[in-house]
């Protein structure tokens, strides 16, 4: 190759980086405004199956206030294997909704506390403090015969550099991390009462 080849080669990789870049930072901003929109469809948690969540996992009644919100009917997009005309299942697969259920709803917040996303817990009406269990009805039983459930937990937006603040007492003087929210509020109750 020429030095002009290479010049003109790199030239356009950085060309096609920064396409690129923008393609991503733009469908990062609409899933971020997607993310925000649901947020704003939940309501208040109090008198509502997910007080009665929070109350099956030992996590009510609460001596402060948690930034959740409640939806009672939120749906559940699952994703269905689509065939082609010959009867092969493409690559690509088509969104569907699944169902639609109650949902505890919590916001993703960036390191300048800026909305990033929405964390979205499915639970379950019928069992207080527990999460869905639907069967995946494009996985089919496992090896061992078992069912294969659908996630209950979803994220939409952005949690890249994110995470679920959920509060910041007066007169704490470390940070409380956890896996998933209900843990670590379990933890700052507790710390609480002491």
């Amino acid at each position: 190759m020429t030095p002009e080849q290479i010049q003109r080669d790199a030239e356009e990789r950085a060309r096609r980086l920064q396409e690129k870049e923008r393609a991503d930072n733009a469908f990062r901003t609409e899933e971020i405004n997607k993310a925000s929109k649901l947020f704003r469809l939940g309501g208040r948690v109090a008198e509502t199956e997910g007080a009665d969540y929070l109350r099956g996992r030992g996590l009510a009644p609460l001596p402060f206030r948690l930034p959740l919100r409640f939806n009672p009917h939120f749906k559940y997009w699952h994703m269905l294997d689509v065939p082609d005309h010959h009867g092969k299942v493409q690559k690509k697969k088509e969104p569907y909704v699944l169902f639609s259920g109650p949902v505890m709803l919590a916001p993703i917040s960036g390191p300048s506390h800026e909305f990033l996303g929405v964390h979205i817990t499915y639970i379950d009406p019928a069992r207080p403090g527990e999460k869905i269990r639907v069967e995946d009805p494009e996985a089919g039983p496992d090896e061992n015969g078992t069912p294969v459930y659908v996630a209950p937990k979803k994220i939409r937006g952005s949690k890249r550099g994110a995470t679920i603040m959920l509060i910041q007492p007066t007169g704490f003087t470390r940070l409380v991390r956890g896996e998933g929210w209900e843990t670590t509020v379990s933890v700052a109750l507790a710390e609480y009462g002491s």
